[in-house]
């Protein structure tokens, strides 16, 4: 394998760890810390009152908890979830959301199976990229040599 494919498996391995590792679970808007990173799903009023400032069609919010006022949740978001399935980077302001307007709140915790998983097929990529690299990463044949077998046929 060459030094460009090393750094591109390495490349999409870290990718994935660091986004594959993680889950959201339901939680209570009050058990999450300062600083906690949520996803606040939108009812339609919700979103229809955060419309001008979300924009429109937007079913979620995922941030970190900035604080909680009353029974109000006020996020930093980084993603906006649009009706469509399109995730949508947020770099605008804090915004606050009344429970009233949620559908849910969820707290994004690390998945220890899919890190298991993870770090299991990083291992045996790693040993197939080892063993490539040892057997000088190409395909000598059986006989040994950089020739194609002779595929001829015998007359009878």
């Amino acid at each position: 394998m060459s030094a460009l494919g090393v750094r591109r498996t390495l490349g999409l391995s870290l990718t994935a760890f660091a986004t594959g590792c993680y889950t959201f679970a339901p939680v209570t808007p009050a058990s999450v810390p300062v600083g906690g990173q949520v996803r606040v799903g939108l009812t339609a009023a919700g979103a229809a009152a955060l419309a001008p400032t979300l924009g429109t069609g937007i079913t979620g919010v995922e941030g970190a908890v900035v604080r909680q006022a009353g029974d109000t949740l006020v996020v930093r978001p980084t993603t906006l979830e649009a009706a469509g399935g399109v995730d949508v980077v947020w770099t605008g302001s804090d915004v606050a959301i009344p429970a009233g307007w949620t559908t849910g709140v969820e707290r994004r915790r690390v998945s220890t199976v899919r890190t298991a998983l993870l770090v299991g097929g990083g291992v045996a990529a790693a040993a197939a990229v080892i063993g490539l690299a040892r057997s000088g990463g190409s395909d000598k044949g059986s006989s040994g040599t950089d020739q194609p077998p002779n595929l001829s046929r015998n007359p009878r």
